[in-house]
């Protein structure tokens, strides 16, 4: 590398960490990208391709998770649910992960079977199976978790029999992979669909394979009337409106926070959207923020009405 090579990178890294302190939307998008995973990920990598049958081994390295499931042994007559899932971490177990182990418990009790939680994403410092166990107990009480982390899958042994939920669009295509693999068996595969997710990234290979999913085989379960409409429009899949449900509100919640509520003359919009999702549009929503304030204000000034107009955008820097 000659001298001028080197100038230059030395001044790029100035830049870039010069940003990275000053702006968290660039922050978060550079700690994306990096994917910081945990040590030993390479050559549990390396050991789910040594042990995954030769079928399944062109789909290594399309995305994180093609791998996970294809090395898996089957042992015994046992059967659980299997609820694949990226990850459960504290702090980050958002509606969608709450949903998914919520179907999951739901059709573990209707078939009488032991639940067991699967992560395929890989295990970052403090999310191993214990805590995730952990942060699981807490939100589903009475409820007894099997939780096999990424790097204890190959370690775990799944029954044949086995009934398995994939929760996203990742998680779909980990068991897609085992499945042509001929180690899980797609009849016995339930696919909760909860987000267009396709849609989380642009043409690319990532947005490909997140189609793919719905034409895998398995047994789609949609959370709502427009999202099954959605995919009929968009996808010519066609889920019946028996696996069709409606969102869950916390009804009692709702109305005691309704009660709490008190007047005020500032008219306050909420927008909400992290700066890391490309999906939440978070730069332009606080550009029409700003707009809709200006316009606002103008508005106020030309009226006798003492109400004020007022933005003020606070973003959360989290990547989750």
């Amino acid at each position: 590398m000659n001298t001028t090579k080197i100038r230059r990178l030395l001044a790029d890294l100035v830049r870039v960490n010069a940003r990275y302190a000053r702006d968290d939307i660039y922050r978060n998008t550079i700690r994306e990208r990096l994917n910081t995973v945990g040590v030993g990920s390479h050559s549990i990598e390396a050991r789910e391709a040594k042990q995954s049958p030769r079928s399944a081994r062109p789909f290594r390295g399309l995305v994180e998770t093609s791998l996970a499931l294809s090395g898996i042994g089957h042992s015994g007559p046992g059967r659980h649910v299997n609820i694949v899932l990226g990850e459960v971490r504290e702090g980050a177990a958002f509606a969608g992960i709450q949903t998914a182990v919520s179907v999951g418990v739901s059709l573990a009790g209707e078939l009488g079977l032991p639940v067991r939680v699967v992560m395929v994403s890989w295990t970052t410092p403090g999310n191993s199976s214990k805590a995730a166990a952990a942060v699981l107990r807490e939100r589903f009480e009475g409820v007894t978790f099997e939780v096999v982390a990424r790097e204890e899958i190959l370690r775990t042994t799944f029954g044949e029999r086995d009934v398995w939920l994939a929760t996203h669009w990742k998680t779909a295509h980990a068991i897609d992979v085992a499945a042509t693999a001929g180690v899980i068996d797609r009849s016995r595969v339930a696919y909760l669909v909860q987000d267009y997710e396709p849609g989380f990234s642009p043409w690319s290979t990532e947005f490909a394979l997140a189609r793919a999913t719905y034409r895998a085989g398995f047994r789609l379960l949609v959370n709502s009337k427009p999202l099954q409409q959605y995919l009929l429009r968009e996808e010519g899949v066609e889920v019946p409106d028996a696996a069709t449900f409606s969102p869950h509100f916390d009804l009692e919640l709702l109305r005691r926070v309704a009660s709490e509520r008190t007047h005020d003359d500032v008219t306050r919009v909420l927008f909400y959207g992290r700066p890391s999702k490309h999906r939440n549009l978070f730069r332009i929503g606080v550009s029409a923020l700003q707009i809709a304030a200006d316009r606002l204000q103008g508005r106020e000034s030309h009226s006798n009405s003492p109400r004020r107009a007022r933005c003020t955008a606070t973003s959360t820097s989290g990547t989750g």
